[in-house]
């Protein structure tokens, strides 16, 4: 699989040997998602037809590679950052499954994004959502659409196998409709200086699901999840 990235100052040497200079986060956070499958694609059994939702898609690391890897999965990919959306386009074309991409603009549970920052501009085209992580010192405020689970599921009026979550604080309140997915995972994030943002509170808003947590995680976040649909008894 490959991917566009946006250039910058870190340097990498490809398959073929060729130095490459691009952006640092940008090139972890798509090995992260490839080489290193953050989001358990690998354990996927996707049902012919089926969709996975990717919330928080960046520029296609686990869209791109859902789609390649299962031929016969639909992706709906939600990113806020237009700019993103257009990489994550022309990703899923150099990789041959744009018919099976819808690349939707938008965030989950907020209509507001900031993104562009002072004091780590590695991560300028990070949308974070309310005050997960503002102490980066965000220049710049968007407003995009909002969802829930529940409103992208009913876009697509088809099963979902699937949803992947990075979204850096949207979590909070997206998850309405979540009991209609059987599988979500993840990673969770913190509101600084906002009670009620800890690791259990997060738990408890998939109550119909088993959640569990990367032990590698930090414990007041953020960490990874995985959270299974509770079979009925």
């Amino acid at each position: 699989m490959l991917l566009y990235l946006r250039e910058g100052d870190d340097v990498f040497t490809d398959e073929n040997g060729i130095e490459r200079h691009v952006n640092g986060v940008e090139f972890n956070i798509a090995r992260s998602c490839v080489e290193e499958d953050q989001y358990e694609l690998d354990v996927l059994s996707p049902p012919d037809g089926s969709w996975l939702i990717d919330v928080g898609a960046h520029v296609g690391g686990v869209s791109v590679s859902a789609a390649v890897t299962y031929p016969l999965l639909n992706v709906l990919a939600l990113e806020a950052l237009q700019e993103n959306a257009d990489l994550l386009q022309a990703n899923a074309a150099l990789n041959g499954v744009s018919d099976r991409m819808h690349v939707l603009v938008g965030a989950l549970g907020t209509d507001e994004v900031v993104y562009g920052y002072e004091s780590a501009v590695e991560h300028n085209f990070i949308a974070n959502h309310g005050p997960s992580i503002s102490w980066k010192g965000a220049l710049a405020t968007r407003f995009v659409p909002r969802y829930t689970i529940e409103n992208l599921i009913w876009l697509l009026d088809a099963d979902v196998c699937m949803v992947k979550i990075d979204c850096e604080g949207g979590e909070w309140d997206g998850f309405v409709g979540a009991e209609r997915v059987p599988l979500i995972v993840g990673e969770w994030h913190p509101w600084h200086g906002a009670e009620g943002r800890t690791r259990e509170d997060f738990a408890a808003l998939l109550p119909s699901h088993d959640v569990t947590f990367d032990p590698l995680g930090l414990v007041e976040g953020p960490g990874g999840f995985t959270a299974r649909l509770r079979l009925a008894e």
